[in-house]
């Protein structure tokens, strides 16, 4: 039993290692099922969802649960259910801080700020139509004009960085607005003190990481205000914080289900076995059902059984193999005394599965 578990140690792969130890400190249960890489144990979990008495159902509310707090503590809540509200009550905050900030400081500009802005103009007058050039110039006037008598409060500032968002495209343009508004948001920063631009650089990474959310949430999914941990890899950009790219990771690579399922095949099972000749329930597949349940409760309640998918994720020490020789000695016990009732069903393998859940 120790050489088949540092056997099955040794086959994780150590990103996947490090995800699963990672999403344990994050607070989501993980199944072994998903940091075992046996194809076998993880067609048994996807298909498990169908039987009955697998633990499916509380096991996959627990991880939802689990990672949706992930997500949410990314920008400032920890809640089981992302709704409307939370994310309302998100934003509040968040916004709340770039307030305080602003509400106390004033920002200026510099000779270093004004020669970088003078270049974009210059860089859009060469490269683009007289049109775009024109739009660009106009931006950068009315920066100056605003900041004609010296520093300009903070919410002058606010005012003044979303009128360059609302004018940016997705074009060329647009990349040249981006760069004012990015002078003029280091020389926000650099205006506010290091106190006060370590509260906006928290925000900012807040605000990325909610808006993230939000677009998870905009899918169907999300209407229960749960994050499809799969969701996530595709949303994130180059810009994304490393928190949320590590969640995207971890919900692409060992929480997304790796067989592709669409439910018909079980639901024709389960429609003919209890429709079976014409008749419900009909008593000559009760022993069928029986062996479904029976398979439920102890292979699928192993595939979705989080402690066994910690003792998998542990590197291949005499620890991890300890523990699971520990498992196997009641669980024998229990098989040899099956065996001695000539009671076929007293597998080992069922024991175990039982044990380790």
């Amino acid at each position: 039993m120790g050489a088949l578990a540092r056997r099955f140690s040794r086959s994780i792969p150590e990103e996947t290692r490090q995800l699963a130890q990672r999403a344990d400190e994050l607070g989501i249960p993980l199944h072994a099922s998903q940091v075992s890489q046996s194809l076998p144990v993880k067609v048994i979990a996807s298909a498990g969802k169908y039987l009955p008495f697998s633990g499916y159902g509380k096991a996959a509310t627990r991880q939802q649960e689990g990672f949706n707090r992930a997500v949410g503590r990314t920008f400032g809540v920890d809640e089981a259910a992302l709704s409307d509200d939370v994310m309302a009550g998100a934003r509040k905050h968040i916004g709340q801080v770039y307030d305080d900030v602003f509400d106390r400081n004033a920002v200026t500009l510099n000779s270093d700020d004004l020669r970088a802005m003078a270049t974009v103009e210059r860089d859009a007058l060469r490269d683009m139509t007289a049109d775009q050039a024109e739009v660009v110039r106009n931006q950068f006037q009315k920066i100056l004009d605003d900041f004609a008598d010296g520093a300009v409060s903070g919410p002058k500032y606010q005012a003044l960085r979303e009128s360059l968002r609302g004018a940016a495209d997705n074009g060329r343009m647009g990349v040249a607005i981006k760069k004012l508004r990015k002078v003029l948001d280091d020389a926000a920063y650099r205006s506010v003190g290091e106190d006060d631009a370590s509260l906006l650089r928290q925000a900012n990474k807040q605000w990325a990481n909610m808006r993230v959310a939000q677009k998870s949430l905009q899918q169907a999914a999300g209407a229960s205000g749960d994050i499809r941990p799969a969701s996530l890899w595709p949303l994130i950009r180059q810009g994304s914080t490393g928190e949320m790219r590590e969640l995207a990771r971890m919900g692409q690579t060992i929480l997304k289900d790796p067989i592709a399922d669409s439910g018909t095949a079980q639901r024709s099972l389960i429609y003919n076995l209890l429709m079976g000749g014409g008749s419900i329930a009909n008593p000559a597949l009760i022993p069928v059902i029986a062996k479904a349940a029976m398979g439920g409760a102890t292979l699928g309640r192993a595939a979705n059984s989080q402690g066994l998918a910690k003792l998998l994720a542990k590197p291949a020490t005499g620890e991890g193999a300890g523990r699971l020789a520990n498992l196997l000695a009641p669980a024998s016990a229990a098989g040899h005394a099956r065996k001695e009732r000539n009671d076929p069903k007293g597998s080992k393998l069922a024991a175990i599965a039982a044990g380790a859940y």
